[in-house]
């Protein structure tokens, strides 16, 4: 079977897919979507925050990876405590954690 040239997709044909934004038929080259501006579109949800990748169920958080990852260490008392963030800050949250060394027995 020979290759299709490129700008046609087969979009008239039945079980073609959709442009996912507007539904219209899909253009060879913006696939999957119709149009650049049905791309740009597409690429402008990903960017605000639109679209999101949901995480694994009980997926530990940061701080309490961080907090495991000192007990592993040997640390007691590790504490872990969420800095109150800037109004404008953008970006991840920020933590302090601490810990103290496991004291030796004398033997």
């Amino acid at each position: 079977m020979p290759a299709k040239p490129p700008g046609e997709t087969g979009a008239g044909k039945p079980g073609a897919k959709p442009c996912p934004i507007c539904g219209k038929p899909a253009s060879g080259a913006t696939l999957p979507f119709c149009s650049p501006r049905c791309r740009d579109v597409d690429l402008n949800r990903w960017l605000k925050g639109s679209y999101v990748i949901p995480g694994k169920d009980g997926e530990e958080d940061a701080e309490d990876q961080v907090a495991r990852m000192l007990e592993d260490a040997g640390l007691e008392k590790v504490r872990v405590v969420p800095l109150v963030p800037d109004a404008r800050a953008k970006g991840p949250g920020l933590f302090v954690a601490t810990g103290e060394k496991a004291k030796k027995e004398s033997q």
